[in-house]
């Protein structure tokens, strides 16, 4: 864990004719889940869990990512295309016929473009940051989760001028 309680996570590991799906906290699990973001709380040990490359799905293959992006309170704020990496970490295309929607759970008021990801949202008094769970889905029905976030400022008051009286005994008396 480094100071900030996140998880610093070792470089991914190779294995000739493997594909490497992410760690996972028990032996000989099927699907990864333990990132950069799970709480640990006390000591464990992680997994490296790997998908046979002849039996790789489009999942397995590509991992998206989005780059987090700053808003506003009251103002609409889109975030950029998913990114995607290939199997080896590298950046790469977004593969052919790859559609988003949110996940199922999600209940805020995000909108997604189903072709290219992009999320449009209005954040609101009261948000800091904001996270989006996105359900990416492959042409070969296979799928991956990811996550958009949008860090919220409040309303800027740069349109904002000051008034100063010009007659400080008297400030109503401009």
């Amino acid at each position: 864990l480094d100071y900030n309680g996140t998880n610093v996570m070792p470089e991914d590991p190779t294995r000739e004719g493997y594909i490497f799906k992410g760690w996972a906290t028990t032996a000989n699990a099927t699907e990864a889940n333990f990132t950069k973001d799970t709480p640990v709380t006390e000591s464990l040990k992680v997994y490296a869990v790997w998908v046979d490359e002849k039996d790789a799905k489009d999942a397995d293959k590509f991992t998206p990512e989005y780059e987090d992006t700053n808003g506003e309170v009251g103002k609409a704020v889109s975030t950029g295309e998913p990114k995607f990496k290939d199997k080896d970490g590298k950046d790469t295309t977004k593969p052919e016929g790859t559609t988003f929607a949110l996940a199922e759970d999600y209940t805020g008021k995000a909108t997604i473009d189903k072709n290219t990801g992009v999320i449009t949202y209005t954040p609101v008094a009261g948000d800091t940051t904001v996270t989006i769970p996105v359900v990416v889905t492959y042409s070969d029905g296979s799928k991956d989760n990811t996550t958009a976030t949008i860090n919220v400022t409040e309303e800027s008051d740069k349109d904002i001028i000051p008034y100063e009286p010009t007659d400080p005994e008297n400030p109503t008396n401009p």
